[in-house]
């Protein structure tokens, strides 16, 4: 499907996306807006989806996105592939799997326990990073020490929760973040 601005509503009901089809919008725009309901993406290619209504529920675990822009509601992402992702104030997202270029979050509530994120930018919200791989961590500095897991390629140690310590593997070049015993 490809349209000029919304190719895709959902407003309540589940859509569920799999196969290999495209939803692409021109010029950039949103491929599909979810207001309510739930869309699961298994699969395909989609250029832009963004969540808008307290109701609104995403769950990716296949496919490739440009981008997905979470303003309200929760998101789950458990595989796939997507270039960025934008996760402001008043949602929640939890990433378990998949692999994520650029991600910024500003005042979400923000869970890692797996996949890979090439660069996460944490500004404000309540974050949790317990696994999967961090390529690249800039977070407030007046930020919680959320991290008690996961590998990272900079060195994450100022914000290691408390009773946890990283450890560089130079062969890999990777740190490694565990408990202290």
């Amino acid at each position: 499907l490809k349209g000029d601005y919304i190719v895709l509503e959902v407003r309540s009901g589940t859509l569920t996306i799999q196969g290999d089809g495209e939803l692409l919008s021109v010029n950039y725009n949103y491929s599909a807006v979810v207001y309510g309901g739930a869309a699961n993406i298994k699969g395909g290619t989609i250029e832009v989806i963004e969540t808008r209504g307290e109701a609104a529920n995403l769950n990716v675990s296949g496919g490739n996105m440009f981008a997905i822009f979470q303003l309200q509601g929760t998101c789950t992402v458990t595989g796939g592939q997507i270039g960025s992702m934008h996760i402001n104030e008043e949602t929640t997202c939890t990433v378990t799997g998949g692999q994520i270029g650029s991600t910024h979050v500003n005042g979400a509530t923000f869970t890692v326990t797996g996949g890979r994120i090439e660069e996460l930018n944490l500004n404000e919200g309540i974050w949790s990073l317990a696994g999967g791989h961090i390529e690249i961590l800039r977070a407030a500095p007046e930020g919680p020490k959320i991290i008690t897991g996961g590998t990272f390629g900079e060195d994450p140690t100022e914000y290691l929760a408390e009773g946890y310590i990283a450890t560089y593997n130079e062969t890999d070049n990777i740190w490694t973040v565990t408990k202290n015993n």
